[in-house]
């Protein structure tokens, strides 16, 4: 993919990056999974989005994390649809005393390329075009969450020293309590990844596993929230009726 950006006060004549995203179901087919690296001339973007349909609001659910983010992830203040063939999204927030509206518009889609615009401007004002994502499909890529996984080894987010012994890949085993499902209760095994997010501000999980009912696969995200001072996760898994939660 390229990245166009638009002239502004970070980058007077604009700037072009070149980089790769790649587009996967999440568990269950029931979400999707974007991860994003491109180089510019101002360094490298490390992007994770993680999209799901919110039955009840009737639209989609967007979380997007990033190595640019003070926070590690946003989740858009707005639902996001398609409008015709365009699939869009939008989210509002505060900057310095001032209210802001973002919107990200993807369009011109066909089985090979598709185009993306994103747009920001304060809120009652009309937008300004940040940058222009133009992609093109390829057999295969290396993909960019090996690259977003090798950044640092460390968490740069709030918490005990602790929390950095998680990463990694690991060998489970489960015990299942009876109950209804399971009168007998049971045992699975599988495997979680824990690895830093984009920038290592946020901490991303990814599990399977195998149980008596069946095949479990799961996917979450999570950061600091420094207004509640906790930390907000996002979780995905094959059964979640919506997909994630």
């Amino acid at each position: 993919m390229t990245v166009a950006y638009e002239p502004s006060e970070s980058r007077p004549k604009g700037d072009l990056g070149r980089g790769e995203v790649v587009f996967h179901p999440g568990p269950g087919g029931l979400s999707l999974i974007e991860d994003e690296h491109s180089k510019n001339a101002t360094g490298e973007m490390f992007g994770l989005s993680v999209t799901w349909w919110d039955k009840n609001a009737k639209g989609f659910r967007a979380v997007w994390c990033d190595n640019s983010l003070p926070t590690g992830c946003i989740v858009m203040s707005k639902l996001a649809n398609w409008e015709g063939d365009r699939f869009v999204l939008g989210d509002e927030f505060e900057r310095n005393g001032k209210k802001y509206t973002f919107k990200e518009i993807v369009f011109d889609i066909t089985a090979n390329t598709y185009t993306q615009a994103l747009y920001q401007g304060e809120s009652g004002s009309e937008l300004r075009r940040l940058l222009t994502i133009r992609a093109t499909k390829v057999p295969a890529v290396t993909s960019p969450v090996s690259k977003s996984a090798q950044q640092l080894s460390t968490l740069n987010m709030p918490g005990p020293k602790v929390q950095n012994l998680m990463l990694g890949t690991w060998s489970i085993k489960i015990k299942y309590e009876p109950s209804k499902e399971m009168p007998q209760g049971g045992t699975g095994e599988g495997t979680q990844v824990w690895r830093p997010g984009p920038g290592d501000r946020s901490i991303i999980e990814e599990e399977h596993w195998r149980n008596p009912p069946g095949e479990f696969d799961g996917f979450s995200v999570g950061w600091w929230d420094a207004k509640a001072e906790g930390q907000r996760f996002i979780w995905c898994a094959n059964d979640v009726p919506e997909g994630c939660v």
